[in-house]
């Protein structure tokens, strides 16, 4: 009886040595699995690429870029691993880089110690159903050689709550400090689908001297422009209305000229912030509809003194020609746009 039941109990204690043997096999084999799955730091069979990649994820980043072309593709596929994010870029001798339509996901600080970078190109081709899903802050901070960007025509138009509006937004996001410290920055194509400026996003970008900002934007976050002492036009969309504009002008310079729809909520509200703090900002709401008045160069429905001021400006650029009215500027009739334009504007208010 007694051999009976420890027969029993070692067949038992057989069993489920079996089954635990079993279970650790099968963790292990899945833990080797996850660990496959993931590879960091691999330098690319040719020497000129690290990268990491994330197969669970299905995305393999790039990390550097170890040669020394000056002109740039990002490659879509390295050693047969298909490349579809920037984590960084850290190259001195690159200076224009196009960025294919595979790429999705861009990394904080992506390109900022691409120290000789001019100038970058998005692709164009991206679609509602394929568009950048990431596109973190400070992408091409300090990137002091930067000139001209052309973003990529969409960003993800997810849903992100908005500080400003107190509401819900869909749409594409510049985020914050993307372009802070470009002091050679001069040219941004905008995405179409853009509705959001973040944070210090132009920052410290002293050499840009006029920003569009496309129909569509409802937001621009604080110092957006800030420490941008060359920036002398910035054209604002409609879309803005009286809520968007909240801290936009922290930091800008004070030649600064607004160009907006007249009678719009976005020139009423820029007004209200001139009046508000003069000090600070000093800012010229421009008009962007031209008018029949002769001599009405700022396009205030009048003819006065002021528009002899404007032309003045105009003639030694401290006005963009986006901030003037085009169209009465040959004031005397010659054919030309010059200074006697302004001696015969002066004549014709003097005779009154």
């Amino acid at each position: 009886m007694k051999f009976m039941k420890l027969k029993k109990f070692l067949s038992l204690f057989l069993v489920v040595l079996v089954c635990v043997s079993v279970c650790s096999v099968n963790v292990y084999a899945k833990t080797t699995d996850k660990i496959k799955t993931s590879i960091s730091h691999l330098t690319s069979k040719d020497g000129l690429w690290q990268y990491d990649a994330d197969f669970e994820e299905g995305l393999a980043y790039l990390k550097k870029y170890y040669g020394t072309e000056k002109i740039l593709t990002l490659p879509t596929e390295i050693d047969g691993n298909h490349i579809n994010a920037v984590d960084s870029l850290d190259n001195t001798y690159v200076e224009h880089i196009t960025i294919p339509r595979q790429y999705v996901e861009f990394y904080a600080y992506a390109f900022e110690g691409c120290t000789n970078l001019r100038t970058v190109e998005f692709s164009q081709e991206y679609t509602s159903g394929w568009t950048i899903k990431r596109f973190d802050p400070g992408c091409f901070r300090n990137c002091k050689k930067l000139e001209s960007v052309v973003m990529p025509n969409m960003l993800d138009g997810k849903k992100t709550y908005n500080m400003q509006l107190r509401d819900w937004v869909e749409g594409g996001e510049i985020p914050s400090s993307t372009f802070k410290g470009c002091s050679s920055l001069t040219n941004v194509t905008f995405p179409e689908n853009l509705t959001q400026i973040g944070n210090d996003v132009f920052n410290g970008c002293t050499s840009i001297e006029k920003i569009v900002i496309p129909e569509g934007v409802v937001s621009i976050y604080s110092g957006a422009f800030a420490n941008t002492p060359s920036l002398k036009t910035l054209v604002l969309p409609d879309s803005l209305g009286e809520k968007g504009l909240n801290g936009t002008f922290n930091g800008v310079s004070k030649d600064l000229n607004v160009v907006c729809s007249p009678g719009s909520a976005v020139e009423k509200e820029v007004q209200y912030l001139n009046e508000w703090a003069p000090e600070t900002y000093s800012i010229t709401s421009v008009s962007s509809v031209d008018t029949d008045v002769e001599g009405d160069i700022n396009r205030d429905q009048k003819f006065n003194i002021k528009d002899v001021t404007w032309y003045q400006k105009y003639l030694v650029k401290l006005l963009d020609n986006v901030c003037v009215n085009e169209l009465k500027l040959d004031f005397n009739n010659d054919g030309k746009q010059n200074i006697l334009d302004c001696t015969a504007m002066q004549k014709a208010l003097a005779k009154g």
